[in-house]
């Protein structure tokens, strides 16, 4: 039997992590957010990492910034 991995649809994910972005004071634009999804191909765990690592010193996210990420 083999072991499927499902990864989520980047919109869900982005919502997702929309709301984790306003609950932890960390203005993101979606479209950052949705570079982000796509570098790090979906990987939820890799993408909350970055996250939190940004926003030691940051409090936003642009669209380029995240590009850069």
């Amino acid at each position: 039997m083999k072991n499927i991995q499902i990864r989520p649809q980047a919109a869900s994910l982005r919502s997702r992590l929309m709301s984790i972005c306003f609950r932890e004071g960390l203005k993101a634009d979606p479209n950052a957010l949705d570079q982000l999804c796509a570098s790090t191909r979906s990987d939820m765990r890799q993408m909350l990492n970055i996250l939190s690592t940004w926003k030691l010193s940051n409090d936003t996210m642009t669209y380029d910034q995240g590009k850069q990420l």
